[in-house]
């Protein structure tokens, strides 16, 4: 993915997922992302599952890819395959909305 792409997948999904993104901070590289929203995706798994549940139908996440990934081991195996989902289909979204825009929809 080029750095213009990731920040703005980096962007649209700290503000759906309430993650931080201070100019220079953490959020720099893929591998930051996916930790940090790891870490978000844990907590709501812990804490706040209908609210996750809500979020991945929003998204478009396949029911079974939710819970395969649920199925693959504890919350962190399973709240670090939901963030690689997330991005993914976050990723998905951006490329489509810019093919939709420049008429190739």
């Amino acid at each position: 993915m080029e750095d213009t792409n990731l920040l703005r997948v980096r962007d649209a999904v700290a503000q759906a997922w309430n993650l931080p993104t201070a100019p220079g901070g953490d959020l720099q590289d893929r591998a930051a992302i996916l930790k940090a929203l790891a870490h978000r995706v844990r907590h709501m798994l812990d804490h706040d599952f209908d609210r996750l549940l809500s979020a991945m139908y929003l998204l478009d996440v396949s029911e079974e890819n939710f819970q395969n990934a649920l199925t693959g081991g504890d919350s962190k195996a399973a709240s670090e395959t939901l963030a690689e989902i997330i991005l993914k289909r976050e990723t998905e979204k951006m490329e489509s909305r810019e093919r939709y825009a420049r008429g190739g929809g």
